[in-house]
């Protein structure tokens, strides 16, 4: 048997790295209900290197996995740009959504980073 040199051993390598460097698992996505609490509007404008200088809005709910029973979880929810309460909901309305993974445990979430956003239920 021949030992493996040059231009073969490179693609083997190569072949290697490749098919050792793609071992990509997606996050589950995860269903959540809730109830916003309060909603907050700190004076100023924000910088987003992706937005510019928007307004900020702090959404404050209640969530948990839907399926899931209890008083669930706080969650802040930072919008920014421009809210209004037709569209992100209001102080005691009920809320829906999609995110990949769980929610992080520094329990605030960018308004970007959900999915399927929508109210339930308004009050």
């Amino acid at each position: 048997m021949k030992p493996v040199t040059g231009a073969v051993s490179l693609l083997l390598m190569f072949g290697g790295v490749v098919s050792n460097g793609c071992s990509f698992e997606r996050p589950r996505s995860f269903t959540y209900q809730g109830r916003i609490e309060r909603v907050d509007q700190p004076p100023g404008e924000y910088y987003s290197p992706q937005k510019g200088h928007q307004p900020l809005t702090y959404l404050y709910l209640r969530v948990r996995p839907t399926g899931q029973s209890g008083k669930g979880t706080p969650l802040r929810l930072a919008v920014l740009g421009w809210y209004t309460p037709e569209t992100h909901g209001g102080a005691g309305d009920a809320v829906s959504f999609d995110r990949a993974g769980k929610l992080p445990l520094s329990g605030q979430v960018d308004f970007g980073d959900i999915r399927n956003y929508r109210i339930t239920e308004k009050r």
